[in-house]
């Protein structure tokens, strides 16, 4: 229960708008203000609603903080004067007089965490990461500032159209190819069916926006499968988990480890393999092709680490627009596809000693999650 301050939980003494006939009424009424029985009646109903635990929140400023607010009465009433003059005793702080800013709070709470960790961990030792993941190797390079806040401070973030329609169309796929291996074909009203099942209906605008993109993604999953039973592929590996230790110098702590998914792996008939990714948007505009390359030749380059064979083709399919590109990469490729790897943890490995996270605009930041609190957004 939230916002447990006078004038928000407890009200100000108020007539109904609609005052309810003496005649229809059963029960006693309560005597005194009306009004404050009946929210505490309902604080009470509210509180028994609780299964596991109960937590009563409020804050001292609401708004612009020129005051700072009292508890409600009711929650003295519920646990007792001296409990509730013992709790804000001991966890009492003073209250800046300018209220922080979401980003502001997440780096004071980082700032606190580093001084408490400092009679543990020594100034002169490097700060560095030991996992990473494409994903987050590709936020870094197009905003440091978004990938401090997704991945170091874990802040959260509002489903998107485009997230909630990449997930449902690639779990969508992979059910599809996994019931492939014992049924050979599917009607169009099964392949819905499988749509259905994985489809995520949050982040959209509205219903008619869904509908539209539930509709394209049904059209999607159709000429996919119509494309697999032509080509009848050997498929060995659908989202196959993968990932593998660098070695570094850059910091004392020898080792990155890389991991992820690969969407789909093939045999091909000369028995060499092939690594397929799906995009499910429109490729971008000129000059995707070279970031491609590189998300392909580090699934290729965890492959061969792994299995100790360089896969003879890899491809990229954006299923938005059937363009695809195709790479047959070779072990020059994935050693220097290996070195930029670490080049980039090397970039994050700065950007965490120096406290440097500069933000990047772009055309991106209006579909960006956290532009709310971005100053480059807000500048």
């Amino acid at each position: 229960m939230r916002n447990l301050v006078k004038k928000r939980v407890t009200s100000r003494e108020r007539k109904g708008e609609n005052p309810v006939s003496e005649d229809l009424i059963k029960e006693v009424w309560a005597t005194g203000n009306e009004s404050l029985q009946e929210e505490r009646r309902l604080f009470y109903v509210a509180m028994t609603r609780a299964r596991d635990k109960l937590f009563l929140t409020a804050s001292r400023i609401y708004g612009d903080g020129k005051r700072d607010r009292k508890l409600s009465q009711f929650v003295s009433e519920a646990l007792g004067e001296e409990s509730v003059k013992s709790v804000l005793k001991k966890n009492v702080q003073e209250v800046p007089v300018q209220q922080l800013s979401l980003l502001d709070i997440a780096n004071f709470q980082a700032q606190n965490s580093k001084e408490e960790n400092k009679s543990v961990v020594s100034n002169q030792q490097a700060v560095a990461i030991n996992y990473i993941s494409y994903s987050q190797l590709a936020t870094f390079k197009v905003c440091p500032l978004h990938y401090k806040l997704r991945y170091i401070l874990n802040l959260p973030s509002a489903p998107s159209p485009a997230l909630s329609y990449g997930i449902s169309v690639h779990s969508t796929l992979r059910d599809i190819l996994l019931e492939a291996k014992t049924k050979k074909d599917f009607t169009s009203e099964e392949l819905k069916d499988f749509l259905d099942k994985r489809w995520i209906n949050e982040g959209y605008s509205g219903k008619l926006h869904e509908q539209k993109t539930h509709k394209q993604a049904e059209g999607i999953i159709e000429k996919c499968w119509v494309n697999y039973k032509i080509e009848k592929p050997e498929t060995i590996g659908i989202e196959t988990p993968f990932n593998f230790w660098m070695t570094r110098t850059d910091v004392k702590q020898d080792k990155i480890k890389i991991a992820g998914r690969i969407d789909r792996i093939d045999k091909l008939p000369d028995g060499r393999i092939e690594i397929i990714d799906y995009k499910t948007g429109k490729a971008p505009k000129p000059g995707w092709e070279k970031k491609a390359i590189f998300q392909l030749q580090i699934y290729a380059l965890i492959y061969w680490r792994n299995h100790g064979v360089v896969p003879k083709l890899l491809q990229l399919i954006y299923l938005g627009s059937a363009q695809l590109l195709r790479n047959s990469p070779s072990e020059s490729d994935l050693l220097s596809t290996e070195k930029k790897l670490l080049q980039i943890a090397g970039e994050i490995t700065d950007a965490m000693q120096d406290g440097k996270w500069t933000p990047t605009p772009s055309r991106l930041c209006d579909w960006c999650s956290f532009k709310g609190i971005c100053p480059a957004f807000n500048d």
